[in-house]
């Protein structure tokens, strides 16, 4: 299978994956916007946000570490010790880190919300350990196995979490329970089936592999500190500056615009590393440009009229997804869909940070945008509200990834597919028109309506594009008849 197809592949697969999270996320939001105050749901998306920096933290960047070396290390016949080194030392690792957050969780904590900010920790540390076996499969490109592994956990600490809450009085910390019960029993049994193929075991452990991972690794602690910090280190300032009435209905806009995003960025994300890196370890670079050149081409045919789609019906999909309390959050939308979208092609328009090793200087620059985004936040949110925060948002989002697309052009020159590019701006543009005039209150006919056209616009422009799926449709019959 060529390395294009391997890429399609790969993406469908983590797309459907999305989709069904997507499913779930879009079940459980109007169910917690519902049975949650506004006020409760500000603070869950704090104690989300301690999630997401606790875990940064505990993974020492060894999720990265594990895509990049996997290649190497199976080359060099290596993998017991490899396997052995990231398990043991990793595990350690978040066990201590996680012990460390407990008092900084009970210091930022609300006094009646202590329980579910402890409960947290506990999802920090299993976020970490099965977050190893999720990067192993992804190195090993398992896909299947890593997506039946993300759509149980996503699932089962949903609507367990939901369960929780909804019949017991564990309260908001029954949402953190569910997750980490489900986040242990797939970690063990990961941990149970690599032992079997390799000796996962402290004896195993070298010194030399752990610090060419942490070496590596560490770096990216601060870039992915910092992008989170650029995520959502505003809902602290939004709820400061504005209210926790206004935070809750800041988080319900951010949240389904990182919900819609994540159908392009975690597909993307998780099938073009692993390939284009493999690609760069046996064929060299030119080979590696080549690809990431086609896939281009195929991330904006998806990305543009997402972002249009979405910007035509935002309020119908707020007030859908989370009731008319929530209308406000509508014109959040946009703002922080569009630079989400766009951040999320980082790994195509930044390549060579991964490439050539460059960990230190994608650290550098997530930590300037972060700053920008606070920055711009303690600025603007008294004066003109959370419309502000999402201004912010896209102005450090845009920035970052604009900067990085320059920086790695000097080393690794990706040429655009201006004419796709274009093609597909259009078409969207022209659905967008379309949708915002149809007078049809259902929101699902007018999804329908607005993905037909751009289909149609694209086929009748795109003769390249059309041709390609001829031929992807061809092998996948042939695969099936040699089946």
């Amino acid at each position: 299978m060529s390395d294009k197809k391997r890429f399609i592949k790969s993406s469908l697969t983590y797309s459907v994956v999305q989709v069904l999270v997507l499913a779930a996320s879009l079940i459980s939001f109007p169910i917690l916007t519902r049975v949650l105050s506004v006020s409760e749901y500000g603070i869950l998306g704090l104690c989300n946000t301690l999630l997401l920096f606790g875990a940064a933290f505990a993974k020492l960047g060894l999720q990265n570490s594990i895509v990049r070396f996997y290649a190497h290390y199976r080359r060099e016949m290596k993998l017991d010790a490899f396997f052995a080194t990231i398990w043991c030392g990793g595990t350690a690792a978040a066990l201590i880190i996680s012990l460390l957050l407990v008092p900084v969780a009970l210091f930022i904590a609300p006094d009646q919300y202590k329980q579910p900010f402890l409960a947290v920790i506990l999802v920090v540390f299993g976020t970490t350990v099965f977050g190893i076996a999720s990067n192993f499969l992804r190195a090993e490109e398992r896909n299947n196995a890593n997506s039946i592994a993300t759509v149980l956990l996503r699932y089962g600490g949903t609507f367990g979490g939901i369960a929780l809450v909804y019949w017991s009085i564990t309260g908001i910390s029954g949402i953190f329970y569910a997750q980490f019960a489900f986040l242990l029993v797939l970690s063990l049994w990961y941990f149970r089936e690599y032992n079997k193929r390799f000796c996962v075991r402290p004896r195993c452990f070298s010194k030399e592999i752990f610090s060419e991972a942490i070496t590596f690794g560490s770096p990216l602690i601060i870039y992915e500190f910092s992008s989170i910090m650029l995520a959502f280190s505003d809902r602290f300032l939004v709820s400061k500056y504005c209210g926790m009435e206004q935070l809750g209905i800041y988080t319900a806009g951010y949240t389904i615009s990182f919900y819609i995003a994540d159908i392009v960025r975690q597909p993307l994300q998780m099938a073009v590393g692993p390939i284009y890196l493999r690609i760069y370890a046996e064929n060299g670079l030119e080979e590696s440009v080549r690809f990431l050149q086609e896939v281009i081409g195929y991330v904006s045919l998806v990305i543009f009229p997402i972002f249009a789609g979405c910007t035509a019906l935002k309020h119908e999909l707020m007030v859908l997804l989370a009731s008319s309390k929530y209308a406000e959050a509508s014109d959040v939308i946009p703002w922080v869909l569009g630079s989400t979208l766009l951040f999320g092609c980082q790994s195509l328009l930044a390549s060579s940070f991964s490439i050539l090793k460059q960990t230190r200087s994608i650290a550098l620059l997530s930590l300037v945008a972060a700053v920008v985004n606070i920055a711009l936040n303690i600025l603007l949110l008294k004066s003109y509200g959370i419309i502000a925060a999402a201004w912010a948002t896209a102005i450090a989002y845009i920035l970052m990834t604009v900067v990085m697309a320059v920086i790695s052009y000097r080393s690794v020159k990706i040429e655009f597919p201006l004419r796709k590019i274009a093609i597909y701006v259009l078409c969207s543009t022209l659905m967008y028109m379309v949708v915002t005039n149809i007078s049809l209150s259902s929101v699902f006919i007018k999804i329908a309506i607005g993905g037909l056209v751009y289909s149609v616009l694209v086929l009748l422009l795109d003769r390249k594009l059309v041709a390609e799926l001829r031929s992807f449709a061809v092998s996948l019959r042939k695969v099936k008849g040699n089946a």
